[in-house]
């Protein structure tokens, strides 16, 4: 669709230029035109290979013929013959055309590229385009899709946004770039922003149900439970009925612990797509009381058919026989989970259940046995997580106290031990700087920011740590990625 936008509007731009290539000529100047002319209107008729015939002809007087090059990498484009494209749209971008064509040339060959994934060549010529026409938004959108495929999240963001900001209306590339930069906002925790693209893109759409099922995820994550259900519903209601938006559905429903909904969506999502069941797992055991039990459990056997070593499948029906007090089914289920999760206490408290009830009380104490030493152990890793807990505070207190030296050996020891958390890390490079070692503190937010790259305040503090080292590149950089993903609707639009 997209290309075809494009390659339409080559079209029209095409008709208002100058038809005539430079270079030496073997026949008069009117009949290239004329040919040039008609070729035009046979491929806007839709008669592509009377119209690449004419294109061919001028070239067997003109090989370096700009605008018949044009045309006949569009039309090339259009048969998806990207070699052919490539090989027409170069000559038409070292022609010395005019600026409009020109743009359009190199644009079309940064599409041939990208196609190819040759997406370095396709950078270069998208780049190229916007230093003709630097308000042209599909180039500015590719090189965002070029970014967000490398995984440069913070280029891709900041490409879709500056194609949002050059619209004068709501085109479909700008429409497509907010939803775009909504779902990268999103991975990024940035969900303020994430929700103010996506409500622009409902307020020029408001009746497609797949924008109100990206804003229930949005809103989801953002802790908005009665939101998100609501933009959820809306997105079924008009007609939006994917295995997705039934899963997240499901998922709400449970939250709000109306569980018979919860169920009736999840069992659309599974008919949809059979790993929807997934969901289903991590609250089956929240129903085993209630009248959905025997629903809940044919969905899970058939999430079991497609997915046979699902951990918490195979949980959740071992459990739910042993309440039906059908022992060989329990014991198939808990056997299989005992191979793939060793270590799960629950699992031989289950089984030793099990062997109990069949007579087998050794097997039963063995099991039970060794449910209480994992039980010990939970207990020992409890403990340890609560004295990291009671010492991570003690570390803020410090520095709160002005005595950031004091905070640093506690953070220290937690990463040391492995209890450390995500922002401890940061807290670590905070005290630091507040003790004057901004190169310490350089160091750990660097290192922050390579376990979690969009942690905010990860990006803030080296931004100070590096403005302190006269780092002012790193600096710029790392205050505009701390902006970026602190950006409200306001700011932003």
């Amino acid at each position: 669709m997209f290309i075809a936008r494009v390659l339409a509007s080559a079209s029209v731009l095409i008709l208002t230029s100058t038809l005539v290539g430079t270079g030496p000529l073997q026949e008069p100047a009117t009949s290239i035109r004329a040919k040039m002319q008609r070729g035009l209107e046979l491929a806007r008729s839709g008669d592509s290979e009377d119209a690449e015939a004419l294109f061919q002809e001028i070239l067997q007087i003109n090989p370096q013929h700009g605008p018949a090059r044009l045309q006949l990498g569009r039309l090339a484009m259009t048969r998806q013959d990207f070699d052919a494209a490539i090989e027409h749209l170069e000559v038409a971008t070292t022609t010395k055309p005019e600026p409009q064509r020109l743009y359009l040339a190199w644009h079309l060959l940064g599409r041939a590229r990208f196609m190819t994934k040759d997406y370095g060549a396709a950078r270069a010529a998208f780049e190229k385009s916007l230093e003709i026409t630097p308000k042209f938004i599909p180039a500015r959108k590719m090189l965002a899709e070029i970014a967000e495929i490398e995984g440069d999240y913070f280029g891709a963001l900041e490409s879709y946004l500056e194609a949002i900001e050059l619209e004068t209306d709501p085109e479909p590339d700008t429409l497509e770039a907010r939803v775009r930069a909504a779902n990268l906002a999103r991975i990024m925790g940035a969900l303020d922003l994430a929700e103010c693209r996506l409500r622009e893109a409902i307020d020029a759409q408001p009746e497609e149900g797949y924008l109100h099922y990206l804003l229930a995820v949005i809103l989801k994550d953002a802790g908005r439970k009665d939101a998100a259900l609501a933009s959820c519903e809306r997105a079924v209601a008009l007609g939006f009925e994917e295995a997705p938006v039934y899963v997240t559905l499901g998922d709400l429903y449970y939250e709000t612990m109306e569980l018979t909904k919860s169920i009736d969506a999840l069992g659309k999502a599974v008919e949809l797509d059979p790993a929807a069941a997934e969901s289903i797992a991590s609250f089956a055991l929240s129903s085993l009381t209630t009248e959905d039990f025997a629903a809940l459990l044919t969905l899970l056997e058939k999430h079991l058919e497609t997915h046979p070593d699902n951990v918490n499948t195979l949980y959740s029906l071992g459990v739910m026989y042993v309440r039906e007090n059908e022992l060989e089914k329990a014991k198939e289920y808990l056997l299989r989970l005992k191979k793939l999760a060793p270590d799960h206490a629950q699992v031989h408290y289950n089984l030793g259940m099990v062997y109990m009830r069949e007579g087998r009380n050794e097997d039963g104490q063995a099991e039970m046995a060794r449910f209480q030493e994992l039980k010990a152990k939970e207990a020992e890793d409890f403990d340890r997580h609560n004295k990291a807990h009671a010492q991570r505070v003690e570390a803020k207190d410090a520095v709160e106290a002005g005595e950031p030296e004091k905070a640093v050996p506690i953070y220290l020891y937690l990463i040391k031990e492995a209890l450390a958390e995500i922002e401890d890390l940061v807290e670590l490079g905070r005290a630091h700087m507040k003790a004057g070692n901004s190169t310490e503190a350089f160091a750990w937010f660097e290192r922050t920011i390579d376990v979690d790259p969009y942690n905010k305040e990860a990006h803030e503090g080296l931004a100070q740590a590096a403005e302190a080292l006269g780092r002012q590149e790193i600096a710029e950089r790392s205050r505009e990625r701390f902006e970026l993903l602190s950006a409200t609707c306001t700011e932003k639009s």
